[in-house]
């Protein structure tokens, strides 16, 4: 014990030794501008006879000393508030570290609980509680089995699951929930069926993803990578919030502005499709695209 307190002493002096010498310098330089300016003006008024410099020397020397207190305690102020700064920052810092790793385990057990689930029933209440925490922005879906996923809680659903994940908070508006599934990797997932309404996908990979009779409706797929994406329509496609930027089945890119619709019709248009062996269609891949619809690696 006894040990255990003098470590913690000298760790505390070490931690606080600037401090016990900027307060020394500062005791000193204010106390020898008193005593210079004091006895000064004391010698003024006890001393006329005193020699003229005498007395010039020691009233300058009192206002050099007051003036460089003065500085001294102005640059502490500054360099206080820089390190209080900086101690802030590395806190931050840290308690984002910590939030993040928080997050990847919590994200991880419930994809393992989703993965581990055998009928969209079981799957249906963990997708709700990852999309009231956000797990699914960035998740790792691949190969996911998300056949008649519901990605879309309405509003009195999700003000019963948001209480319920924190309790006595006091919400006065509460509005439909769409999955953020932002930059997810959906590559070669089974979304046959699903409900994507209001979903978030902007960025998402989605090679080889399955769309058939996928709802679409409101979603954002900006910059999303469709490639390979098997049983879609241009009705669905058409359907979708925004594409900006986003890479066709084929691998045709849209334009990152608002001409992107004129040319997705003009390429609804002219799309050539392909049926695999098991009844799957699929967009033609240009073979200077270098993309293989049947590459389901990870």
């Amino acid at each position: 014990m006894m040990e255990t307190d003098r470590a913690n002493w000298v760790d505390w002096i070490q931690k606080r030794w600037l401090d016990w010498l900027v307060a020394v310098v500062l005791l000193g330089l204010f106390s020898l501008a008193v005593r210079g300016s004091t006895a000064a003006y004391a010698g003024d008024f006890f001393s006329p006879g005193w020699q003229p410099w005498w007395d010039g020397f020691l009233q300058n020397s009192g206002t050099e000393m007051l003036g460089a207190f003065l500085t001294f305690v102005l640059l502490e102020l500054i360099r206080g508030r820089r390190e209080r700064r900086y101690q802030e920052e590395a806190e931050d810092r840290r308690t984002k570290a910590t939030q993040e790793l928080l997050r990847n385990f919590m994200q991880a057990q419930e994809l393992a609980r989703l993965r581990a689930a055998e009928t969209p029933e079981e799957r249906q209440p963990i997708l709700n509680s990852m999309m009231v925490t956000g797990l699914l922005q960035g998740a790792n879906l691949y190969n996911a089995d998300l056949r008649r996923a519901w990605l879309f809680i309405p509003e009195l659903q999700s003000r019963k699951l948001y209480l319920s994940k924190r309790p006595g908070t006091q919400l006065f508006k509460f509005r439909s929930i769409g999955a953020n599934l932002q930059r997810a990797n959906l590559h070669a997932a089974n979304l046959e069926g699903a409900d994507l309404f209001l979903a978030n996908l902007q960025g998402a990979c989605l090679w080889n993803a399955n769309f058939k009779d996928t709802s679409l409706a409101r979603t954002n797929m900006g910059e999303a990578d469709l490639r390979g994406v098997s049983n879609f329509t241009c009705e669905q496609l058409q359907k979708v919030e925004t594409l900006e930027g986003a890479t066709l089945p084929d691998g045709t890119e849209l334009p990152n502005n608002d001409t992107w619709r004129k040319v997705l019709k003009e390429w609804c248009e002219n799309v050539e499709m392909a049926t695999d062996l098991l009844g799957n269609q699929y967009a033609k891949i240009d073979d200077d695209q270098g993309f293989d619809h049947n590459d389901d690696n990870g």
